[in-house]
């Protein structure tokens, strides 16, 4: 009972009591169905820095890529096939990150608009030619005490200031209080959020921001999110 407590607690103060109650319902259906049902994301748009992140390049071992479709091998990364072949279509970039040649990890950019592939939603970061759209940045778990998440970021950083971007955007799972750390420390700033409720074809969504609300069936027009730094 006691080790339950410190448990709930310790929840409690990483992410507040709300969040902390959304956790724990998604948990139990999850553990009931198998699905999790509950999504919590926070939008965020991050400067890009004006200088590298790290003072020296990175050991001979490492080497970071960005990698065209034909040139991706599915087997990398633990992501669906039609899922890479979707983001590809979408225009994605994807920066891969090689250790003696092994791919450990990458990070995707996307411009103008993303359909995200765990719900229903499109997002689109504006100003458009000034901001893009990061997300899944994944690293394999035997080299996540690494400097790899420093690496890849530096690498889509140095792009973006290359090709005149200012700011990327992304969303969060608000209930991974180390990725929203993690976005924290390289100067992120919650710019909106959203909660979406998904039951077989049925999703329903709430947002900070316009349209506020939203009911989709599957297969019809996913909601349309417009987010703005500001």
């Amino acid at each position: 009972m006691i080790v339950v407590y410190s448990k709930i607690r310790h929840l409690i103060r990483e992410l507040g009591v709300f969040r902390s109650i959304l956790y724990g319902l998604r948990y139990s259906l999850w553990r009931m169905t198998g699905s999790k049902h509950i999504y919590h994301y926070l939008f965020t748009a991050q400067p890009v820095p004006t200088q590298g992140l790290i003072d020296r390049a990175p050991s001979r071992s490492i080497r970071i890529a960005t990698v065209p479709q034909q040139g991706y091998d599915q087997r990398w990364f633990p992501r669906p096939a039609d899922v890479i072949n979707t983001r590809y279509e979408q225009g994605a970039m994807c920066f891969v990150a090689f250790k003696n040649d092994e791919p450990v990890g990458c990070l995707w950019l996307v411009f103008q608009q993303y359909n995200e592939d765990e719900v229903a939603c499109c997002f689109r970061p504006e100003p458009a030619d000034n901001v893009a759209w990061d997300f899944d940045l994944y690293i394999a778990p035997e080299h996540r005490v690494s400097r790899l998440f420093v690496y890849l970021w530096d690498a889509a950083f140095q792009w973006l200031r290359q090709h005149g971007y200012s700011w990327s955007m992304s969303r969060i799972d608000a209930f991974n209080a180390a990725s929203v750390q993690a976005h924290t420390r390289l100067g992120a700033k919650t710019v909106g959020q959203g909660l979406f409720f998904v039951v077989g074809r049925l999703q329903l969504a709430a947002f900070s921001v316009r349209p506020f609300v939203h009911i989709h069936w599957r297969g019809a027009r996913p909601p349309r999110l417009r987010l703005r730094v500001r």
